[in-house]
């Protein structure tokens, strides 16, 4: 059982920018999934700075500053384009997957549980 949010971070590119206590930084994507005993929906909070094999990130530059690092190399430019792994998609949805299986089940179950008539009893004389 899950509670709250949880981000996950992935490196896109290797850039030669580096983090401010100088550690080696990517471009990368982040996606938030929010649970609530499981996963209700998915967020896609777009690129970001990630400190390379570690869980955290810089809030990706906008405007001017990133212009800049751009032209300097430091970003590239275009930026790369990414997609939403599959495997975010379905646990951070997983709340409803599960409830989608489990009506299923219960609308066969009670379709199979039509089906069988009881025996019909004999008159009595």
């Amino acid at each position: 059982m899950l509670f709250g949010t949880e981000d996950d971070l992935n490196c896109i590119v290797d850039i030669p920018l580096k983090g401010g206590s100088n550690e080696p930084l990517c471009l990368g994507f982040k996606v938030s999934m929010h649970f609530f005993v499981a996963g209700i929906y998915v967020s896609d909070e777009g690129y970001v700075l990630k400190v390379k094999n570690e869980k955290s990130f810089y809030p990706m530059p906008t405007g001017q500053e990133l212009l800049s690092y751009q032209r300097e190399g430091m970003i590239p430019q275009p930026l790369p384009t990414y997609g939403v792994p599959m495997f975010d998609y379905l646990f951070g949805y997983s709340l409803w997957l599960i409830i989608g299986v489990m009506a299923a089940f219960a609308a066969i179950k009670m379709a199979i549980g039509k089906r069988k008539k009881p025996a019909e009893m004999p008159e009595m004389p």
